[in-house]
């Protein structure tokens, strides 16, 4: 389980309107701003 997943969808709020990095597979890293999240499928 990834940090992510261990946050709570209040915890997942605090992101919208925030500009992230995320490391994705093979050392991919991709940025930008959040937008929305989902609590249901918690992606």
């Amino acid at each position: 389980m990834n940090d992510w997943q261990r946050k709570s969808p209040l915890d997942w709020e605090t992101y919208v309107n925030k500009m992230v990095k995320v490391a994705a597979i093979e050392k991919h890293e991709y940025e930008g701003w959040v937008l929305t999240v989902d609590p249901v499928s918690a992606r």
